[in-house]
């Protein structure tokens, strides 16, 4: 089961690295022909750098979601926080 579960976690971030790949190519294939053009096309280079932010986070993830599957990194899974009893 647990080989089950790597393999499907895997196919997941490979997945999540490919769409983040495609938003990072598509807003750099937006904002380099219309960068001279910035007076007119301001909301598409808005979009364009909104997608480039997107495309980073969504590298961010799926590299740090691969170490964790294939190392078994259990701390990225979870969530810690500091309890203090008043």
């Amino acid at each position: 089961m647990a080989v089950v579960d790597r393999i499907f976690a895997t196919v997941i971030m490979v997945a999540i690295l490919i769409f983040a790949i495609l938003h990072v190519g598509v807003s750099i294939g937006i904002i380099v022909p219309f960068r001279k053009y910035g007076d007119i096309f301001t909301p598409q280079v808005g979009l364009a750098s909104y997608n480039l932010v997107v495309g980073f986070v969504g590298l961010i993830t799926g590299v740090l979601g691969l170490v964790a599957v294939w190392f078994d990194v259990q701390k990225l899974g979870k969530i810690y926080f500091n309890s203090k009893k008043f």
